[in-house]
């Protein structure tokens, strides 16, 4: 055997060594996990089991986003041992051609693309509020296309606290709001960590509307993100977008 083929049939043997199988049992029991879960809070809006539910839910996506993943590497693997094992095409004596001269960049940058697709799937991987009651729980996927699960109420980490000090300091809302609903919403805590970490893009899904009321999310959404940042929500009655505006 020559080195070139050992070295295809070590491609294959790590192409037979991704845990297929493995993964897809973690499916199967996940998917067991979260319909039992589901049904026996069915009813329930109290804040830790459906948060507990949308944990559930973006696990099980995940793992099937790597099932997939899984397969694309297993068939690209094997496409490369089959390439290394292939004889060699006769050589070419004719000089190449010149490359083509590369396309001038672009004057503008291109804007992030809305994936309603994504808002759609993370949408259905919630729980539905009954009667329009209980917690606004959501999914938010960041920069580098890691999801987060978040809830409206107090955060532990103090994020709500911290954007209603910032509300009231910059004048979003009146100085004698001193704890401002708004600051315990979903949509403005996800802008505030955003605003904080400097991050440009992001995409939030929620089981709920955009709060639409005075100083409520969709007036103070512009203001909590910075210039240059962008957020995409994808709420019960469509997507929305919203941009960072300059301030006072």
């Amino acid at each position: 055997m020559s080195a070139i083929e050992e070295v295809a049939a070590a491609v294959r043997a790590i192409a037979d060594r991704l845990p297929d199988q493995e993964i897809a049992i973690a499916v199967d029991a996940l998917q067991d996990c979260h319909t039992v879960f589901a049904a026996v809070m069915e009813g329930s809006w109290a804040e830790e089991p459906a948060l507990v539910s949308t944990w559930l839910a973006s696990a099980l996506h995940q793992l099937a986003e790597v099932t997939q993943l899984l397969a694309e590497l297993r068939t690209r693997l094997n496409n490369l041992a089959d390439n290394l094992a292939a004889p060699p095409a006769p050589a070419n004596l004719a000089p190449a051609p010149p490359a083509p001269a590369p396309a001038p960049a672009p004057a503008a940058q291109r804007p992030f693309p809305v994936d309603r697709e994504w808002g759609q799937r993370a949408r259905a991987r919630l729980p539905t509020r009954p009667n329009d009651k209980g917690p606004t729980l959501g999914i938010y996927v960041d920069e580098d296309g890691i999801e987060h699960p978040v809830r409206s109420g107090r955060e532990e980490d103090g994020v709500d606290l911290a954007l209603a000090k910032l509300m009231v300091e910059q004048g979003m809302v009146p100085a004698i709001m001193k704890n401002p609903g708004g600051a315990t919403h979903v949509e403005l805590k996800v802008a505030y960590r955003m605003r904080a970490s400097n991050t440009q893009y992001a995409e939030l899904a929620i089981n709920n509307k955009i709060d639409r009321e005075q100083y409520g999310c969709h007036e103070l959404l512009p203001k909590v993100l910075l210039p240059g940042q962008t957020m995409v929500i994808h709420d019960t009655t469509g997507t929305h977008i919203y941009r960072g505006t300059p301030q006072p």
